[in-house]
């Protein structure tokens, strides 16, 4: 199961439950999908929205600087950033409108803080004491006051349905593209695992240590995807002593170095002449040379500044263009044993 299927999963059942689960329990779901998926500003206000009164004001920072652990802490002022969604939660918090009969006690700015549990249990005592007044006024009072508390719980209850939508359309949207390219991956895997084992596990090991935000490893990754294409070149295009010549007439270098060439000459003449043609081949030469370029500088002891996103991205269309070719070599191999 992949993060995003994880995370999906952990929403879908937030969704579903929301309605026969105390809000607490939905605003704890919230904000333990908000910290998976990086949300912070969503995660701090549930955050804000569980926490009690009272307790430790050094504690409460440590929760925000917790969270602000994975953004760029030096360019973030901890207590500014708080600042700014406390004042967005206080809006949160008061209520829109105060009767007359509560000015004694309530105005337009007055706060209603505390958990969402104490404001839920609060709402529920003042309806039973009103239900238990004798005085209509006094009656008229609790119910006023309860429904400044249902108010406040009604926004709190929207904003967290809200996220939670949000999140699994977004994951939803994601999540199919995920699995297009997954059964991309797999089949390219599986190919790779029978003519390049090797190949496969020095490519696994490598993006793995990418992750670890380590440069000389991010670089290695990169090398890695032009061994996969050199991989796929050696069995769609055996290296050759002798220069081919393409469909232009134009003469190219076929040995083992020159996988890019190859490459080219397997698609020019395996594939017809159109627009997918002309975007896989203008593909195949760009990616081609930027790979060379970070492998020339490795071979040379100078480990590029790449990152992470870069590596995403090489990995990804490393997967992509080696698939299609395969998938080409494929009909192409259907093709000549039918023939």
């Amino acid at each position: 199961m992949t993060n995003i299927d994880h995370v999906l999963g952990l929403t879908r059942q937030a969704l579903d439950e929301f309605d026969s689960v105390p809000l607490a329990a939905s605003l704890r779901r919230a904000l333990r999908i908000a910290r998976l998926r990086g949300d912070i500003t969503y995660a701090h206000m549930f955050q804000l929205d569980l926490r009690p009164h009272g307790g430790s004001t050094v504690w409460r920072r440590t929760e925000a600087y917790e969270l602000l652990k994975s953004e760029d802490i030096g360019t973030v002022d901890v207590d500014i950033w708080r600042s700014q969604i406390s004042e967005e939660w206080f809006k949160e918090r008061t209520p829109s409108k105060v009767h007359k009969l509560l000015r004694d006690t309530f105005n337009d700015d007055t706060l209603i803080g505390g958990s969402i549990d104490s404001v839920v249990r609060n709402a529920a005592v003042l309806d039973r004491e009103s239900a238990l007044a004798a005085k209509p006024e006094q009656k008229y009072r609790m119910e006023l006051r309860r429904d400044l508390d249902l108010e406040i719980i009604e926004r709190t209850t929207h904003r967290a349905f809200i996220y939670l939508c949000t999140v699994e359309r977004e994951l939803s949207y994601i999540g199919v593209n995920a699995d297009i390219f997954e059964r991309h991956r797999l089949r390219v895997e599986s190919f790779l695992s029978q003519i390049s084992p090797r190949v496969l596990e020095q490519f696994t090991a490598a993006y793995r240590r990418a992750r670890e935000e380590d440069a000389e490893s991010k670089t290695h990754a990169l090398t890695t995807c032009r061994r996969i294409l050199e991989s796929v070149a050696d069995v769609v295009f055996p290296p050759q002593t002798d220069p081919a010549v393409d469909s232009t007439g134009k003469s190219r270098r076929v040995g083992a170095d020159n996988y890019v060439n190859r490459l080219w000459m397997f698609l020019d003449a395996s594939i017809s002449p159109s627009t997918h043609t002309k975007l896989l081949l203008a593909t195949l030469q760009d990616f081609g040379s930027r790979i060379d370029t970070v492998y020339s500088l490795t071979n040379k002891g100078v480990h590029t500044d790449v990152t992470q996103a870069e590596v995403d991205t090489c990995v990804m269309q490393t997967y992509l263009l080696a698939g299609e070719i395969l998938r080409i070599f494929e009909e192409s191999s259907k093709a000549n044993l039918s023939e």
